[in-house]
């Protein structure tokens, strides 16, 4: 039996199509109506935008690669795991995949899981964030003990936090 796609990376579970088989399909759904009226978007810039481009229209060209380890976009998966070691199966499993970052959320998850979370996801090369529940002063305290390659980082929602732990934050963020 062959290999799921599930564990296999993203980019080899859909077969590859060239650009004119992409095109004719796109032609055969639109019934008729003019490909150029329809689909083409012209930005305010004037530039063309296609419905669809392929590894062809980047024939020759030195293209930005989006997901990259060490630029600012991220393929992540975010996940409600029920303890750590759920936690460590979820950023083995991404370690086979092409992802690049991984983010944890479960009402379980304490600042002291920090570490090894940090650990498995520095070994998977995965940018790790967290979204605490609660004392967040305990997770920022947890995370300036870790290594300081931007591996971690947090997730919050300012808007739930209540004025005095924000001002507590804003006191531990000027130590």
């Amino acid at each position: 039996m062959g290999e799921s796609s599930e564990n296999r990376p993203l980019l080899q579970v859909f077969p590859p199509h060239s650009k004119a088989g992409w095109l004719e399909l796109i032609r055969k759904d639109l019934g008729g109506k003019d490909f150029d009226e329809t689909l083409l978007w012209h930005s305010p810039e004037g530039i063309a935008i296609q419905p669809a481009y392929t590894r062809e229209d980047l024939a020759g060209k030195t293209v930005y690669q989006p997901g990259t380890w060490g630029n600012q976009w991220l393929m992540r998966q975010n996940f409600e795991p029920k303890d750590v070691a759920d936690a460590l199966a979820q950023i083995n499993r991404l370690k086979k995949q092409e992802f690049d970052a991984i983010g944890f959320q479960w009402p379980g998850l304490k600042p002291e899981d920090c570490g090894v979370l940090a650990e498995a996801a520095r070994d998977a090369k995965l940018h790790l964030y967290f979204r605490p529940e609660a004392n967040l002063a305990d997770w920022i305290d947890a995370l300036r003990n870790e290594k300081d390659d931007n591996t971690c980082g947090l997730d919050t929602d300012w808007a739930k936090i209540d004025h005095a732990s924000r001002q507590s934050l804003a006191n531990l963020l000027k130590a």
